[in-house]
C-alpha cells in the first residue's frame, strides 16, 4: 500500500504556484520530493503458484487520487515442456478515469512459444498479442485495436549467428466518425561474428511494409560489442536509415541514429547466488554466523 498526501498547503502562501494552485518553489520545474497536490492512495494484492512446471501469477491494482482513479488485474501463466519448450499466456484489464470526463478502458492478451532444444543449434520464438483500447475524452470517442503476430529463428554456429524475423499486423482505429484499418508487415535479418570470447560484430536490415498504402520503411544498422565478465554484455551501433514501431520493434532499437544495448544474463543460478549472498550478510550482520 502506497499513499502520498499533502499535510500543509495554500495557494495564498505564495505568489509562485503550480498547475494546480499549491506553492513551489520554481513553477517551471518539477518538484523535488513529493506532488503538486496530486494526492493518492493506492494497493495491490497479488498471488502466485508454482507447482512441478507450472508457475501462475496474478494481481489486483487500486489508484485512488485528486487527478487519477485506476483499476488494473494482471494474470499469467507459463509451463515448461521437455527439450527447451515452453509456452506462456498473460493478460491485462485496466480502467482509468481521469479529469475533464476523460476515460479509458484497455485489455491486452499475450500467448508466446519457445523452442530452445539444448544440443541444437537452432531457437525459435514466436508471440501473439492482441490490444484493445478505448478512450472517451472531450465528447470524442478514439478506439485503437490491433492483432501482432512475430516469430524469430535464430541459428548459432561456431562463431556465427544468424536471426531472421517476420511480423503481421492487423490494426484498426475509430476516430469519432471516422475509420481506418489495414494489414502490415516486417521482415529483417541480421548477422553477428564471434571476433574472440570478449568481443564481437554485427549488422541487420528490416522492411517495414503497410500493404494498404505501399509505405516501406527500413532499417539499417551496424555495431559491436564487448562482454565484461560472465554475465555483461555492451553494444554499440549506429542505424543509418530507421522507423518508430512500438509493436514490431518495442524491444529493439529502430530508430535513426546512434544506440547504445546493455545486456545481462539473469536466470536461476544468479539468483540463487545472489539470495545467497543476501542471506549471509544478514546473518552475519545479525551476529547468528559463527566465525570458521
Amino acid at each position: 500500500m502506497d499513499q502520498v498526501k499533502t499535510l500543509k498547503g495554500s495557494a495564498s502562501a505564495q505568489p509562485n504556484t503550480g498547475a494546480l494552485g499549491y506553492p513551489t518553489f520554481n513553477p517551471s520545474e518539477p518538484a523535488v520530493a513529493g506532488t503538486d497536490g496530486t494526492d493518492f492512495t493506492s494497493w495491490f494484492l497479488g498471488a502466485t503458484m508454482r507447482k512441478d512446471l507450472w508457475h501462475i501469477s496474478s494481481r489486483i491494482e487500486r489508484h485512488a487520487g485528486d487527478t487519477q482513479n485506476k483499476w488494473n488485474a494482471l494474470f499469467g501463466a507459463a509451463r515448461e515442456f521437455d527439450n527447451g519448450k515452453a509456452l506462456s499466456a498473460s493478460a491485462g484489464i485496466l480502467r482509468e478515469a481521469g479529469d475533464a470526463g476523460m476515460y479509458r478502458r484497455s485489455a491486452q492478451l499475450r500467448l508466446g512459444l519457445a523452442v530452445r532444444p539444448e544440443q541444437s543449434p537452432w531457437s525459435v520464438f514466436n508471440r501473439l498479442d492482441l490490444n484493445l483500447e478505448s478512450t472517451w475524452s472531450n465528447g470524442f470517442i478514439t478506439r485503437q485495436d490491433s492483432l501482432v503476430e512475430n516469430v524469430y529463428v535464430n541459428f548459432r554456429k561456431n562463431r556465427h549467428e544468424i536471426g531472421v524475423q517476420g511480423g503481421l499486423r492487423y490494426a484498426h482505429s475509430e476516430f469519432d466518425s471516422g475509420v481506418w484499418d489495414g494489414f502490415s508487415g516486417l521482415v529483417g535479418a541480421q548477422y553477428r561474428f564471434d571476433l574472440n570470447s570478449r568481443w564481437d560484430a554485427g549488422a541487420h536490415v528490416r522492411v517495414l511494409k503497410s500493404f494498404d498504402t505501399g509505405i516501406t520503411r527500413w532499417d539499417t544498422s551496424v555495431e559491436v560489442g564487448r562482454g565484461f565478465g560472465r554475465q555483461v554484455w555492451v553494444t554499440v551501433g549506429w542505424n543509418f536509415t530507421g522507423f518508430e514501431d512500438e509493436q514490431f520493434a518495442a524491444a529493439d532499437y529502430t530508430s535513426a541514429g546512434p544506440y547504445l544495448k546493455f545486456r545481462m544474463r539473469f536466470d536461476q543460478h544468479n539468483v540463487r547466488r545472489y539470495l545467497g549472498f543476501v542471506t549471509a550478510d544478514r546473518k552475519s550482520s545479525s551476529g547468528l554466523v559463527a566465525s570458521r
